[in-house]
């Protein structure tokens, strides 16, 4: 089949192919006169000859090749101006040419704010001159610059010669042009040169706002300082490798629940002989706290698995698994890289801390297998107290370790004490319901009691026994002088006895001598702690109300105030007030002991679950330092009146040593350094090191334990 030759004509090939007549209209239409349509197709052609002409390149006035022609003279780059500021006041330097060498700030950029004010004065075409900082010159703008520069500001072309009706478009008038447009078709709609209602309320409430100063609206001066700062913010990308790029917020990252244990050996029904529990360490566990033990089950053996029983603790665990799944957060800890060494504080070596007690000089021996309960040195440092659970007390030669004398009393001697004022040779005993004040024939001369023995006369003389028969309650403390006569008198050397309703554990004088408080034990009632004056021979009730159980007690060295301890807080009373005027919060479960600093601005508590508390009263209510170095409960703590020490006894067998320097300067917190652990005690029943007491002068410590040792360290 032979192919199709013909082309499809072009469009101005039809236009060049129309007949030259038209023909006349039918059925009677207007016919149109030749001589207009001929005028028409000639006007026609004539437009399409001058839009295919080619047009030659218009002059505009200058080259655009003579841009490249042109040199800057410094060659900084883009980078801010001001960065050369401080060179440019020194040595005038303001940038580097293309071979790298200075460019000095021209003279005519030197000028000072007075000369160019002269010149602008001076010459009425100052403003013709430009500041060109790339070239380092001033730039003096010509006739024809200014008037290209008003032309481009009035909104015509630069030059003069562009403004040709050529290069204006125009659109075109026939019907026939594809581009023809309609004339209406290009109109704005009202809607756009119309200010809307609804910017208008938005931006009254805004100017409301900020009237009323609902909204603050920064200042230039602020912006501008914001954006200066940040564009000074300059970070080191290598300095530290723990800080994590910005993020934007979003929803915290899901945390898997922790797995549950893998059974381990000790869970077998057949376990390996090492992971049995003998009857030893059975006890041990039983003694722990549920969350300290090794197992929470006790593993055996079986023959088989089928003979193995239900595990009872199954629901409960399971059920406790739950309420951590239910109610514990989840975190995930980031990891921090921390070498160990920065982690440990900068203490000083205990050997420059000394002296202090390190190891054992002497052993009082003659309590045998009896447990030592307290201990007490006398204010000259030569004698030494100490009482037992069979009721001795024995009175020892400090130095030589020599018994001196021996009294003997029914039942457990809880406490004893020697006054703390030289010039009163007295030792108090307590032992159940009885307090013993002793006046010692062994130890001292005839001069020497002779003080003492004319004080309690004196005492006796002004005392006077209450005959007070209207009132039904008992007295708390019963006052008794004894006679030479009495058998107390002559054996026990009792020169005045006293009887409570309740048994007694505790007695604690003050630092002058007269007064002195007594406890009782494990009582919850108003008569719990009793406060004495030995020479009124009177004794007052300082509570009227319980604060709970009473665990210690003990006087302010220096100033009029009352310290007691309950389970886990310590009150502070004002004793000449009679207010209570502190309340410290030990956090610990059950207090257990006492003892103040002898300038009185701090005291140390000891407590049952092993932890050993430091207060500062300048520092507030809570503990200035907790710590815990004894694995058992903390029987006594003591300070040293003259060194910087004080310790803690324990019940495993322990002593801990501390270096505690408090300085004169309040702004310096107190040292507290752990120098020495001081073992040598047994652990009997339990119990382990019940009392211990630092020497006067020397930076000796005396130990009494519940396996009836009685230790001197020095």
């Amino acid at each position: 089949m032979p192919k199709n030759t013909t082309k499809k004509k072009t469009k101005k090939e039809e236009i060049q192919q129309e007949p030259e007549e038209v023909a006349p209209e039918q059925d009677g239409a207007p016919v149109e006169d030749p001589k207009s349509v001929e005028k028409t197709r000639k006007s026609r052609k004539r437009n399409r000859e001058e839009q295919d002409k080619p047009r030659e390149p218009l002059d505009i006035g200058y080259n655009s090749a003579d841009s490249d022609d042109e040199e800057v003279l410094i060659r900084t780059g883009n980078i801010p101006d001001n960065w050369y500021d401080d060179y440019a006041e020194g040595d005038g330097l303001v940038g580097y040419d293309v071979k790298g060498e200075k460019v000095q700030k021209a003279p005519e950029l030197q000028r000072d704010e007075l000369d160019e004010f002269l010149r602008r004065q001076n010459d009425p075409n100052w403003w013709r001159e430009l500041n060109d900082k790339l070239n380092n010159k001033n730039v003096k703008l010509s006739k024809e610059d200014v008037e290209m520069i008003e032309r481009i500001r009035s909104g015509r072309f630069a030059f003069a010669e562009d403004d040709n009706d050529d290069l204006l478009y125009r659109p075109p008038e026939n019907d026939d042009n594809p581009e023809f447009m309609h004339a209406m078709s290009d109109f704005n709609p009202k809607r756009r040169y119309v200010r809307s209602l609804h910017e208008r309320k938005r931006v009254n409430r805004y100017l409301q706002a900020i009237r009323r100063g609902w909204l603050k609206v920064r200042t230039r001066e602020e912006i501008l300082q914001e954006y200066k700062k940040k564009n000074e913010q300059v970070w080191d990308i290598w300095k530290d490798e723990s800080i994590t790029a910005f993020r934007p917020r979003r929803l915290p990252k899901q945390i898997d629940a922790p797995k549950k244990d893998p059974p381990a050996h000790a869970e077998s029904y057949n376990p390996p002989k090492e992971y049995l529990l003998d009857e030893k360490e059975k006890e041990e566990q039983d003694e722990l706290e549920p969350e300290e033990r090794l197992y929470n089950f006790e593993p055996q053996i079986f023959d088989s698995l089928r003979k193995v029983p239900l595990y009872n603790n199954l629901i409960k665990e399971t059920f406790e698994r739950c309420l951590d799944l239910y109610i514990c957060p989840r975190v995930q800890r980031k990891k921090i890289n921390i070498a160990a060494s920065q982690l440990i504080p900068d203490m000083p070596n205990p050997s420059e801390l000394k002296p202090f007690p390190s190891k054992v000089s002497i052993e009082y021996k003659g309590h045998d297998e009896a447990k030592v309960r307290s201990l007490t040195v006398s204010p000259c440092g030569k004698y030494l107290a100490s009482g037992d659970d069979q009721g001795n007390v024995f009175l020892w030669d400090v130095k030589t370790g020599r018994i001196r004398h021996k009294y003997k009393f029914e039942g457990i001697v809880d406490c004893v004490r020697f006054n703390p004022n030289k010039s009163v040779l007295i030792l108090s005993v307590v032992n159940h319901n009885h307090v013993y004040m002793i006046m010692p024939q062994k130890l001292y001369t005839r001069d020497e009691r002779k003080d003492t023995e004319n004080l309690i006369k004196e005492f006796k003389n002004n005392f006077i026994p209450s005959v007070d028969t209207s009132s039904t309650k008992k007295p708390p403390c019963k006052w008794e002088f004894l006679e030479q006569s009495d058998k107390d008198f002559v054996e026990r050397d009792v020169r005045v006895k006293l009887e409570f309703e309740y048994i007694i554990k505790k007695i604690d004088w003050h630092s002058k001598g007269d007064y002195f408080a007594t406890l009782a034990d494990n009582i919850q009632t108003s008569t719990q702690v009793l406060i004495h004056s030995l020479s009124k021979a009177q004794t007052q009730k300082p509570f009227s109300k319980s604060k709970g159980i009473i665990e210690t007690i003990s006087f302010h060295p220096v100033r009029p105030l009352f310290f007691v301890c309950n389970d886990q807080q310590v009150f502070c009373y004002n004793l000449q007030k009679q207010v209570l005027i502190r309340k410290f919060h030990s956090g610990a479960r059950m207090v257990s002991s006492i003892a103040l600093h002898p300038k009185g601005d701090n005291f140390v508590i000891g407590s049952y679950d092993k932890k050993l508390m430091w207060f500062d009263l300048e520092m507030g209510n809570t503990p200035y330092k907790k710590m815990k170095y004894h694995s058992k409960a903390i029987r006594n703590v003591s300070f040293s009146g003259i060194y910087p020490l004080f310790a803690s006894a324990s019940d495993d067998g322990s002593l801990n040593v501390f270096h505690s320097q408090v300085y004169e300067d309040s702004a310096m917190n107190p040292l507290i350094v752990p120098v020495k652990i001081l073992r040598g005690h047994g652990v009997r029943d339990k119990l382990g090191v019940l009392d211990c007491v630092f020497h006067p002068d020397q930076p000796w410590l005396f130990s009494a334990g519940a396996d009836g040792r009685l230790l001197l360290w020095v």
